[in-house]
């Protein structure tokens, strides 16, 4: 079950599967609305480049984390939960899986 969702909101639905070395972020709102010593928030803008430029050298919750530290700088005081789930996917049984949902492997 989805948490979070506003009543009156309507939300998309899809499926996609990811292929060998794809990955995915999940964040709650948090990361993207902490705001600075000036009241400036993280952003959006600011993550899809720290997601854009990121090399596979280090764990990319690391990265946004160190970035959203200083970011915030010293005795931020933090106003909203923030959490990062990312999933990389590997080759393991992928032909299974296109076969049991019945996906087209030139996806």
């Amino acid at each position: 079950m989805p948490l979070g969702l506003m009543s009156g909101v309507s939300n998309e639905e899809g499926r996609y599967l990811l292929r060998e070395g794809d990955g995915i972020l999940f964040y709650s709102d948090g990361l993207v609305e902490a705001h600075n010593p000036h009241r400036e928030m993280f952003g959006s803008p600011r993550l899809q480049r720290l997601i854009t430029e990121h090399d596979e050298g280090r764990s990319l919750g690391d990265v946004l984390l160190e970035e959203l530290y200083s970011f915030t700088g010293e005795g931020w005081e933090q106003e909203d939960d923030i959490t990062l789930l990312t999933l990389r996917s590997s080759a393991a049984r992928l032909s299974t899986i296109e076969e049991k949902w019945g996906l087209d492997p030139q996806l």
